[in-house]
């Protein structure tokens, strides 16, 4: 349930997709630091002349920045930085997502719980009103403890309703 809620909720999604993005920000500023090599190479075949040649040329070229006033490693500070900003965020959200599911879970738990003890309840009642309404019948009860009974049966009716509500709305 957790697992799915996190897969499909869009600020979780968003949140990932923030941190992709600044891992690979993170990437390119680290690369930034070293050396850029360039490897080239060149073939060329012809005919000139009524001669045929082939020509190979190949080189490296090296280049690496001595100075630049820091700003290649305040660069990679700051991409670093969010980075790990966008790390916590992704947990914070997912954290945040899980309790709502959790919460939402437990709930409905208790709902059904509370529902299942209110329909063994019901039973009880209804068992209780027909003694009462054969105690009635027989008039060894009054009219006031028969309606009284009559009532506790209707409002455990009224609450195991409320509960199947509660249960339906938060599924």
């Amino acid at each position: 349930c957790i697992e799915i809620s996190l897969l499909n909720n869009r600020q979780v999604q968003i949140a990932r997709e923030e941190m992709k993005l600044s891992r690979m920000k993170l990437f390119e500023a680290k690369r930034g630091l070293f050396p850029n090599l360039k490897i080239k190479g060149n073939l060329t075949t012809g005919l000139t002349s009524g001669v045929r040649f082939r020509e190979r040329r190949y080189g490296v070229e090296a280049e690496q920045p001595i100075y630049y006033s820091g700003r290649l490693w305040n660069t990679y500070r700051q991409a670093k930085l969010n980075y790990q900003v966008s790390a916590k965020k992704f947990d914070k959200i997912r954290l945040e997502v899980t309790q709502k599911v959790s919460e939402a879970y437990n709930s409905l738990q208790k709902a059904y719980a509370s529902y299942r003890q209110q329909y063994s309840l019901i039973k009880k009642g209804e068992h209780i009103f027909k003694l009462s309404k054969k105690l009635y019948d027989k008039k060894l009860i009054t009219e006031l403890e028969y309606l009284n009974v009559e009532s506790q049966l209707n409002q455990i009716i009224f609450q195991i309703e409320s509960a199947k509500g509660t249960s339906n709305l938060r599924v």
